[in-house]
């Protein structure tokens, strides 16, 4: 099913940067910057997934820490 496969990002209220990713019965924490950037992806358990950063000129350089999901 589509729903199944759908990746639903969690916002707390009047905020515009997420603080969790929901994914396949998963939850995702989102950790972000100063200026809202996401710079890391951890899993309940607090391991880190995903980690990222930009660069001066505004490129991003991203990461995987583990071969786990989500595919971001």
């Amino acid at each position: 099913m589509a729903y199944e496969r759908s990746i639903h990002w969690l916002y707390e209220p009047g905020a515009l940067t997420p603080s969790a990713r929901f994914e396949k019965g998963q939850l995702y924490y989102v950790v972000s910057d100063h200026q809202g950037t996401v710079r890391e992806i951890l899993t309940e358990d607090g391991e880190l997934i995903w980690a990222g950063r930009l660069l001066t000129w505004g490129e991003a350089e991203c990461w995987r820490v583990l071969p786990a999901e989500p595919d971001v």
